[in-house]
């Protein structure tokens, strides 16, 4: 190589460096800390799939260690959600984060479709009836 070029690896070696540097110096330990203990209690509660990925992307970089593997990203992300879905997705046995996520993605759309039947009939029944004149 070239001196002066930095090839991908270099390049690559530097940004992590200066990540590291900006985190110590503008993300006290105690800040850090919070926000890695939140990240891993996160849940996917009342968001959807989308909301919930969104989130545990965004607060996955407080907690690098605790998913270093990308199965441990899938697992971290799989009990994070609703029980309803995480069981269904779980059965899938799948050890990739994307394929868990586009996974839970599917079941919940599944589920939403199923609950938009169900109440569409539930009128259907409980239609007042035309009462004869």
């Amino acid at each position: 190589m070239e001196k002066g070029k930095l090839g991908p690896d270099d390049a690559s070696f530097i940004w992590e460096e200066f990540k590291k540097g900006f985190h110590e110096k503008y993300f006290p330990q105690g800040i850090r800390f919070q926000k890695y203990r939140k990240f891993d209690r996160l849940e996917q509660g009342d968001m959807t799939v989308a909301q919930y990925a969104a989130k545990f992307e965004e607060m996955s970089q407080y907690a690098p260690t605790l998913i270093s593997e990308d199965s441990d990203r899938a697992r971290k992300f799989e009990n994070g959600l609703r029980r309803r879905i995480q069981q269904q997705v779980a059965a899938f046995e799948l050890s990739s984060y994307k394929d868990v996520v586009n996974k839970a993605l599917v079941i919940e759309k599944g589920l939403d479709n199923a609950q938009a039947a169900r109440e569409k009939n539930m009128k259907k029944r409980f239609r007042p009836t035309d009462s004869p004149s």
